[in-house]
């Protein structure tokens, strides 16, 4: 029956790449607010059609797509190290730069909010479109889409896409092992926030939420 529903299932893949990659928000000239809300509801409808497809037509269960805490630990096991390296990398990297990284009250604040932007992403790309891409083109076609996809997100910043490429397949190697969503999007939203602070020398809180998040200081 899957098979009958090839072309829909193209058409939302194709549609949350789309997404992914931030395309209708470069689209839409915006304050960083409403393009939040904007992705958001988009991110809601697109996953509400892909969990369709995945769960109704494709037979798919809640556990393959990462959702629960089945395979948690395991997943834990190899998430855990990869983000630690990778956090000290990216300290590395922005000491070599005279970065002068360090941990403030807004970094802290995105740690803590990061993550569950990044368990959408995650839904999105590994649980939906990643087992997607496996039933039809097997596992290491889905890890390097998967990389590929991290990495054009960040199209521009040639030390982020490469990163993001990396990361993106040691993520999808993971998951198609131990599919849990969990320590994947803490590990993501830990090392977007990182690198935006550390490297970039971005303030990604106050750049989204600027005067909004000013009586949190």
């Amino acid at each position: 029956m899957g098979e009958n529903f090839l072309l829909v299932e193209i058409l939302t893949a194709t549609i949350t790449l789309f997404l992914y990659l931030k395309l209708p928000i470069k689209l839409l000239r915006v304050d960083n607010l409403k393009s939040l809300i904007f992705n958001f509801v988009f991110v809601v409808i697109c996953i509400g059609v892909f969990i369709y497809l995945a769960v109704k037509i494709n037979s798919y269960s809640i556990q393959k797509i990462g959702i629960g805490l089945s395979n948690i630990k395991s997943a834990i096991i190899y998430v855990l190290p990869l983000t630690l390296v990778s956090i000290l990398s990216l300290w590395a990297i922005a000491k070599f730069r005279k970065n002068r990284p360090k941990v403030s009250r807004n970094l802290i604040r995105l740690l803590l909010i990061y993550p569950l932007w990044a368990y959408i992403q995650q839904l999105l790309v590994l649980g939906l479109f990643g087992n997607w891409v496996v039933d039809y083109f097997g596992v290491m076609t889905a890890v390097l889409l998967v990389g590929t996809t991290f990495g054009l997100m960040h199209w521009g910043d040639h030390l982020l896409f490469s990163l993001s490429f990396f990361i993106g397949i040691c993520w999808a190697l993971v998951f198609f092992s131990y599919p849990n969503l969990v320590p994947i999007a803490i590990s993501h939203g830990f090392l977007a926030t990182f690198y935006y602070y550390w490297i970039k020398k971005t303030d990604k809180w106050e750049e989204i939420f600027g005067s909004r998040g000013a009586y949190m200081r």
